[in-house]
């Protein structure tokens, strides 16, 4: 069996192998630049972040009112802030997201909830006892929102709107030369819940 006709055609046989296979790997892989791919779009890959410093360790001295340089979240679905602060004296800070479509007008962050309230009434009389229950929904609109006093990190969650993310940051009336704060602010954007 090692005739010449034998030895052509499994050399035959293993170059159309050897090309089918170069053939199918090419057609099912394509090369992909890291920096040229966009984040994933919300949703699509599970617990996939992104880290931002908004503000790094900023020094207030007195009363005032700034803003955070915005960031595009773009293809995130929720975000955590958290908040680290460094306190002399009785300063306090307050740290409210802010969103905007263009960059440009900013509105506070809010969200909807439902509040369920009930009470329960007892009378108690010659005849006996006599309950009732009084059951209550109402809609409640809120802004999420930090406040620190004292020196420490704390996060909140929530989910993000619009295409642009900023922070404002209250430094309180008790902030002065004397009673300082510094002020650190970092996002972790996610594409899903608790991930």
């Amino acid at each position: 069996m090692n005739t010449p006709r034998y030895r052509i055609a499994t050399a035959l046989m293993l170059t159309v192998l050897f090309l089918s296979a170069a053939l199918f790997h090419m057609a099912t892989t394509r090369p992909v630049s890291a920096d040229a791919a966009p984040p994933p779009p919300a949703g699509s890959i599970r617990g996939s972040f992104m880290s931002y410093t908004n503000l790094n360790s900023h020094l207030y001295t007195t009363t005032e009112t700034a803003y955070t340089a915005y960031v595009d979240p773009n293809y995130w679905y929720q975000a955590d802030v958290f908040l680290t602060i460094d306190v002399s004296g009785t300063a306090s800070v307050t740290v409210t997201p802010q969103f905007s479509a263009d960059a440009s007008a900013w509105a506070d962050a809010n969200y909807v909830y439902l509040s369920n309230s009930s009470t329960t009434t007892i009378i108690t009389g010659t005849d006996g006892m006599t309950g009732t229950t009084t059951s209550a929904t109402s809609i409640v609109n809120t802004t999420p929102y930090l406040v620190l006093s004292a020196d420490g990190t704390d996060y909140m969650q929530f989910a993000l709107a619009g295409r642009y993310l900023r922070y404002k940051i209250d430094a309180g009336s008790f902030v002065t030369t004397t009673d300082r704060v510094t002020v650190t602010v970092k996002t972790v954007v996610k594409n899903s819940a608790g991930q």
